[in-house]
């Protein structure tokens, strides 16, 4: 049975999910990467997807092998939070096309 934090922090992931791809819909990288707003939106989102997958993670360390992705996403939440000079648009923007799609999947199928 999966403790009732964790299925609340990935409900909260696949919301923020579900925002970034409102926030993007329609668009390609070239109107993305000019658009100062849309950067700060869905590097929020980014931002909230890290640190809940962060804690759900430590509630339920197995949910790592459920979600290869974890420890990256984590990781770009940090450089996010920490506005990593390094924080390239183009990486955000594959996150948001290649990434969080695969998250979505994958988090759902955990909550079943």
């Amino acid at each position: 049975c999966m403790h009732p934090e964790v299925a609340a922090r990935l409900r909260s992931i696949v919301r923020s999910i579900h925002r970034t791809d409102l926030f993007i819909v329609g668009l390609d990288y070239p109107i993305y990467a000019t658009v100062d707003h849309l950067h700060c939106a869905v590097e929020r989102q980014l931002e909230i997807i890290g640190a809940n997958l962060s804690i759900a993670s430590r509630l339920d360390p197995t949910l790592a092998d459920a979600v290869p992705c974890l420890r990256d996403i984590v990781a770009l939440r940090g450089r996010i939070s920490q506005a990593d000079s390094l924080l390239d648009t183009h990486m955000i923007w594959m996150v948001t096309q290649r990434d969080l799609p695969a998250l979505r999947a994958q988090v759902l199928a955990v909550l079943g």
